[in-house]
């Protein structure tokens, strides 16, 4: 069923530049449906479907935003740098998880005026740098954590919602599409 692809698209992890786990699952779906499936050198995948009439392409992305961690702290505190453009006062206090299934809170300093790259960490519950390193590696991505729930009626709401819906209508009308020239 579509929701339960689309679930599957939006709970698997795929931050900016690591798309791997993304896209693995995305070519498995396509697959079927297409002639040729390839990934290029920049990590896009292109899913061929050859005919004789005028090309078209259909694109959407797959990528989230996110952080890469940059410095662990002696106190565990895990210090971050943006992957993508980043609203830091509506992330403050969100749940992040890291491609490693570590989960954490984006929290900004105590007394920061308002919540910017600089005045923001990540907080996995380690008490000491020691118990951070042991979760989490300098260059581990995080993103915000993924969720999806149903509203009412056919309604979802969640993250990464835009990303993720645009691979599933692309998936989706290329099972529907059949034979055709383009």
């Amino acid at each position: 069923e579509m929701i339960e692809l689309l679930k599957k698209l939006m709970l698997t992890h795929g931050v900016s530049g690591r798309e791997d786990k993304i896209c693995e699952l995305i070519r498995k779906e396509v697959e079927p449906y297409c002639d040729e499936v390839t990934v290029d050198a920049v990590g896009n995948l292109i899913a061929h479907k050859k005919g004789n009439g005028k090309k078209i392409m259909l694109g959407a992305h797959m990528d989230e935003i996110g952080y890469f961690a940059t410095h662990i702290e002696k106190n565990g505190n895990i210090r971050l740098h943006p992957i993508g453009g980043i609203n830091y006062t509506s992330s403050a206090f969100g749940a992040v998880v890291s491609e490693n299934g570590v989960y954490g809170a984006l929290v900004p300093n105590a007394g920061a005026d308002s919540p910017k790259e600089e005045n923001v960490y990540i907080d996995i519950g380690a008490k000491t740098e020691k118990q951070a390193r042991a979760k989490v590696k300098i260059g581990d991505a995080f993103v915000s954590a993924p969720s999806i729930r149903r509203l009412s009626g056919n309604r979802y709401i969640g993250r990464p919602f835009d990303d993720r819906v645009g691979c599933l209508v692309l998936i989706e009308a290329l099972k529907a599409v059949g034979n055709t020239d383009n």
